[in-house]
């Protein structure tokens, strides 16, 4: 919680007309779950023009600079916290304003009591795939076959399911594992059509990479992984994933500038207090 020293310097950035203007604070728009627009924002940029304190996520209950019906990532989150950080703000959000909870209850009550059953959750669904997974050849699938014909066992690879994307399952992996005992130039993600240690119709996502990060990974790799199954080489697939990458970057970059653009001015601090939804 921020003290009231801490408040009133923030208040300070409002004294002039009691509102602001939303600026290069949106990042990736992730499109509509349940209701809500998800967008992955500047969680630094946040820090230092809305809200110290502001870390993780946040939606419209707890946050009154928040727009209403959008949840907030932050983009210095990691992308294996993704997940648990958007079920947390749903749960949370749907506390506050469908039961009038304090954030403080929803917070904890809701938000982290589910985040800790995921966890578990997803803790044994990695240990049955690493159970179920055989060892897996090393090497890049476009190199000659090891010799010798070694094996690598992925126990201990696998953190988080991240879900199916484009007919694939998406996978967060301990890159610091796969690069020191697998292949040390896995460079933050890859896929079975690349890497022969990657079981068939997975894409690996690196959990040091931010959220942000992972998803701009993900669409070049999605992309450069459709190419080589039509026939095209690696070198051939590469810099057309690059292309498709670099053109959602501008792609998002444009969402977030005309969201921008059409957004109000919000007010500065939060809610302790949920608002009931009107009947």
């Amino acid at each position: 919680m921020l003290s009231c020293k801490q408040h009133t310097a923030c208040s300070r950035l409002y004294r002039k007309t009691g509102r602001v203007k939303l600026h290069d604070i949106y990042r990736v728009y992730l499109g509509k779950c349940r209701g809500q627009d998800i967008w992955i924002i500047d969680g630094a940029r946040v820090v230092r023009k809305l809200y110290p304190a502001f870390v993780a996520g946040g939606n419209d209950q707890r946050y009154r600079f928040n727009p209403e019906n959008e949840v907030w990532i932050d983009n210095r989150m990691g992308v294996e916290e993704f997940a648990y950080t958007l079920e947390h703000e749903f749960i949370e959000r749907k506390l506050m304003r469908e039961r009038g909870w304090s954030y403080d209850r929803a917070h904890a009550q809701g938000g982290l009591e589910l985040e800790k059953g995921l966890r578990q959750r997803q803790r044994r669904r990695v240990a049955l795939k690493e159970r179920n997974t055989p060892a897996m050849p090393v090497g890049e699938r476009e190199s000659p076959p090891d010799k010798k014909g070694r094996t690598v066992s992925l126990d201990g690879v696998y953190r988080h399911y991240f879900g199916k994307r484009y007919g694939l399952d998406i996978w967060v992996v301990d890159g610091t594992k796969v690069r020191g005992d697998i292949y040390g130039d896995f460079c933050f993600a890859g896929h079975d059509l690349k890497y022969r240690f990657v079981p068939k119709g997975e894409i690996w996502l690196d959990a040091a990479m931010s959220v942000e990060e992972a998803w701009f990974s993900l669409i070049h790799e999605a992309s450069e992984r459709k190419l080589m199954a039509r026939g095209k080489t690696y070198d051939d697939a590469y810099p057309a994933g690059l292309v498709t990458q670099l053109n959602e970057r501008e792609h998002q970059e444009n969402l977030a500038r005309d969201h921008e653009e059409q957004l109000p001015p919000v007010r500065y601090g939060t809610r302790e207090r949920g608002a009931k939804k009107k009947k």
